[in-house]
């Protein structure tokens, strides 16, 4: 099971762990969420499903792990679809690379390209902005930003 990511509805600080959605509300379950079994007896109030970690999120902020890292190790999510609509919480990246000649050596200036990541189910992980999946290039991709934090790295991608 893949991680998401989201930020808290209360204060805006990110979350990691597993995304649950109830009555319409997107919440977090932390990775390191505490538990209670409960045996014989039902739930205290404000307590679901035995798990005390419930953390609601913003549903336009949620991203799910791509299970890939960037150049430095820096874990990758992309937004996802919610009611119809793409979240704004996947991540901004950068890839550096080099043409090739035939021999597979390096030609021309290094080339620069930014991307908007996304997971959608029917397709997988997508890179949009690169011509191709860079799936052996991976290390030469490095997080920028995220697109709820730092908008303006695709405006000036675009601009």
């Amino acid at each position: 099971m893949r991680n998401y990511r989201g930020k808290r509805e209360n204060n805006g600080e990110w979350i990691e762990g597993y995304q649950v959605v109830i009555e319409g509300k997107d919440y977090i379950v932390p990775l390191d969420a505490k538990t209670r079994v409960f045996s014989h007896r039902a739930p205290e109030p404000g307590c679901r499903r035995g798990i005390l970690d419930f953390i609601e999120v913003i549903p336009s902020t949620v991203a799910q792990s791509t299970g890939l890292k960037d150049k430095n190790k820096v874990k990758i999510y992309g937004s996802i679809e919610i009611n119809g609509k793409m979240s704004k919480g996947g991540d901004i990246v950068k890839r550096t690379f080099h043409y090739s000649n035939d021999i597979g050596d390096s030609v021309g200036e290094a080339k620069i390209e930014i991307s908007e990541v996304k997971w959608k189910e029917d397709k997988g992980l997508q890179f949009v902005g690169f011509p191709f999946f860079p799936c052996d290039d991976i290390y030469n991709i490095e997080v920028l930003g995220n697109q709820t934090d730092n908008p303006e790295l695709l405006e000036a991608k675009n601009g």
